[in-house]
This record gives C-alpha cells, sequence and structure tokens, in this order.
C-alpha cells in the first residue's frame, strides 16, 4: 500500500529575502490552525542559534493562508524547524517535516530609484515595469512630486505615468455609453538600469501625456550618488 502524501504547504522563506519580508505558508486546502509546539525559529549568531519568537496570523482573505509575525533582521540567518504535523487542513491532513534556512538581505543588496515628476500639476499614479510592460511597484504621488523605489534587484526598467484625472487610485478606462476618454499615461522615453548598492536619481518632465514612444532606444541621462 503506498504512502499518502503530506499536506503541501507552499512559503516565501527559503533562501535569500528582502528586508520586511512578511513570511507566509500557503497550503491548497483551507488550513487548521498551525501547532505551534512543533514548530521553532532560531536566528545563528557567531555559530550560535538563538530561539526566536513568532506569531501565526489567519489571512482575512483567504482560509488557506497563514502569515508569521517575526523580528527578521537585515542580514540575519535563520531556521525554521516545521516538524510533522505542524501544519493541518480543516481535513486533518498534516503536513510532512522540513526544515526552511533563509538569510535576511540588506539594503546594500539592492539598488533605488528615486524619480522627481516636473512639468505636470495633479494627481499621478507612478508605475515601476520591468519586461512586457510587467508591473513591478506602483505608487501615487501629487505632481509636481518625488516618487522613490528601494530595494530592487539589479536589472533594467521603464516608468509609465498614469494621470489619475479623477483622483481614485487606479487607471480608468474608456466608456463608450458615456463619452469618456481613458485616463491618459505617458512612458519615459528610455530605460533605467538598477545596479546592486546604487541609488539612481532620474527627473522626469511629464507635462506632455500620451507619449507612448517606448521603443527604448534613447538611452535616459541619469544622476546618480
Amino acid at each position: 500500500m503506498g504512502r499518502t502524501p503530506g499536506l503541501g504547504v507552499t512559503t516565501n522563506v527559503t533562501g535569500k529575502i528582502k528586508p520586511g519580508t512578511v513570511p507566509f505558508f500557503r497550503s491548497s486546502t483551507p488550513l487548521a490552525e498551525p501547532d505551534t509546539s512543533l514548530i521553532r525559529l532560531t536566528q545563528t549568531v557567531d555559530s550560535v542559534q538563538r530561539v526566536m519568537p513568532y506569531e501565526f496570523v489567519r489571512d482575512s482573505l483567504s482560509s488557506r493562508l497563514f502569515t508569521m509575525k517575526a523580528a527578521l533582521e537585515p542580514g540575519g540567518s535563520y531556521s525554521l524547524l516545521c516538524n510533522k504535523g505542524a501544519f493541518k487542513d480543516i481535513f486533518g491532513v498534516a503536513s510532512d517535516s522540513v526544515m526552511y534556512r533563509m538569510q535576511v538581505a540588506t539594503e546594500e543588496d539592492f539598488g533605488s530609484i528615486k524619480v522627481s515628476l516636473t512639468g505636470y500639476e495633479g494627481k499621478v499614479l507612478v508605475q515601476l515595469t520591468a519586461e512586457k510592460d510587467r508591473v513591478i511597484r506602483e505608487t501615487a504621488v501629487q505632481s509636481p512630486g518625488v516618487v522613490f523605489f528601494p530595494l530592487l534587484d539589479k536589472g533594467k526598467y521603464r516608468l509609465k505615468a498614469i494621470y489619475d484625472l479623477n483622483s481614485d487610485g487606479k487607471w480608468t478606462t474608456g466608456n463608450y455609453n458615456l463619452r469618456r476618454m481613458p485616463e491618459p499615461v505617458a512612458y519615459y522615453p528610455g530605460e533605467l538600469e538598477v545596479k546592486i548598492n546604487w541609488a539612481l536619481e532620474q527627473d522626469w518632465d511629464i507635462a506632455e501625456m500620451y507619449v507612448k514612444d517606448v521603443s527604448l532606444r534613447t538611452k535616459p541621462v541619469t544622476k546618480s550618488r
């Protein structure tokens, strides 16, 4: 007779994680309360392990998700031992034993972008995008103003501005029946290259709406410090 597989639990706390990461644990079925007597969080300092306090919090929107409150310090090394049965779903299916090891990165392991908006007065949503216009971050700002994107992985990014004319905090599409045009957008005409431990500063005049030349052939003039 074959072995019954344990409850599958996914998490975001393996390997190197960003500062401020909130650990989560998710299953494909609704979860019961975790058995904390079977879970041990430790921090390794100078080859000595120190037991750390933590608390599990059920997600208010999903019965399949728990987050863990714990003081994970940048630069710290941690181990999370979840013995067999630490997690169970409401049907009684239990998780297998697993050890999660994580290293919390520091700010120096990432880059950042600071964007100074000029040329337009009003509310704007600024999106930082990667390949295929994939949104990495989004921030609302009153223009003229400054937007800051910290803790970025190295790579090339693009900027997109959405002119939030109705101040609802999102891009509003057009409506033919209401004779309403979609809210205008504009792209910064170039790429921003982020490097590790590098703070990039970029000025952007967004006076002109509907700028859609995203060929990225023109490299931006940037300032760094």
